[in-house]
């Protein structure tokens, strides 16, 4: 969001869910993952 807003989001069944609470004229909102290490994928 351009007001640099950080949105709360949840994982449901492999997807991601989030409100955007609104859209002024032409905004753009970017979802940037990062994969999580875990025990069977180390992250590398």
């Amino acid at each position: 969001m351009p007001q640099g807003e950080v949105l709360q989001f949840q994982e449901k069944d492999g997807r991601v869910e989030l409100v955007i609470p609104q859209i002024q004229g032409h905004q753009m909102v970017a979802l940037q993952m990062v994969q999580r290490a875990s025990a069977s994928n180390p992250g590398w």
